[in-house]
């Protein structure tokens, strides 16, 4: 069964007994049985309350275009989160790393591994640094 979920329900304008409907993704149908004009608004309401049509019943006048939602606050929390759960995996790594360092004893290794961790980021700094003071 072809089904389309309605946005918009409304009767014709020149022609009361013919009755329009807007999908969700832009299409405008017309329903192939003319309804007498008493009964097209209690029609209306039956077509609203069931939300879905199905497209067998209707003719389509005119071809949507389907435009994206935007993205929602939830799915913006969702991308933020991950990168919130990467990072705190990422410091338990670090002390891990640190812990098993401590309990071997190994100074030298701890301050080898922290030297590695932040030498890229201090390169990074010092060159925008430079940066900055030659322009």
């Amino acid at each position: 069964m072809y089904t389309a979920t309605i946005k918009n329900v409304a009767p014709g304008k020149a022609d009361a007994s013919a009755i329009y409907c807007e999908t969700k993704s832009g299409n405008i149908y017309k329903l192939r049985t003319s309804v007498p004009a008493e009964r097209a608004t209690t029609v209306i309401a039956q077509i609203k309350s069931a939300k879905v049509i199905n497209i067998q019943h209707w003719i389509k006048v005119k071809e949507g275009t389907f435009t994206p939602k935007p993205a929602n606050k939830r799915s913006i929390a969702a991308k933020k989160g991950w990168e919130t759960r990467r990072s705190n995996a990422e410091d338990i790594e670090h002390a891990t790393k640190m812990w098993e360092f401590e309990k071997s004893g190994d100074e030298a290794g701890a301050i080898a591994y922290l030297e590695s961790r932040t030498t890229p980021v201090m390169n990074a700094i010092e060159a925008r640094i430079a940066q900055q003071v030659a322009s």
